[in-house]
């Protein structure tokens, strides 16, 4: 019996279909961690003590907060959810082309006109200034 060999397609999409789910998962991981660690900070910072305590309690928190560049990892959260969402679209584009030509050629134009949309919202705030509207990468 020889050994099975999957098809390069079915590899390309499962990579990218796994690799989506992986991103997804660590993303609400991390959301769940933010906002535990977030809870905490207000808690330790509104306890009932004299202001005085109360300042020195917050300087302390919030060096630790830029300390350990927790800003940043917060915003590392969308962007790799928005890559996710990429790669699931990558996937599920790869998977169609094996099942049905047209269907995949209908999902391929949907996820391109989502690939625009989501280029013109990343360009638009570099374009005017008073756009509200942004996305990771702008």
């Amino acid at each position: 019996v020889p050994p099975f060999r999957a098809p390069p397609a079915l590899v390309r999409t499962n990579i990218c279909l796994f690799l989506s789910l992986i991103l997804s998962v660590s993303c609400a991981l991390g959301a769940v961690l933010m906002q535990q660690w977030a809870r905490r900070y207000l808690h330790m910072t509104q306890r009932p003590a004299t202001p005085h305590r109360r300042a020195h309690i917050r300087a302390f928190l919030f060096d630790g907060l830029q300390r350990f560049d927790l800003i940043r990892a917060a915003q590392c959260i969308p962007v790799l959810l928005h890559a996710a969402v990429f790669l699931f679209f990558a996937g599920l584009v790869q998977f169609l082309f094996t099942v049905s030509r047209p269907l995949a050629c209908a999902a391929l134009a949907a996820v391109v006109l989502v690939v625009a949309a989501y280029a013109l919202l990343t360009v638009l705030p570099m374009l005017s200034v008073r756009s509200p509207y942004l996305t990771p990468l702008s």
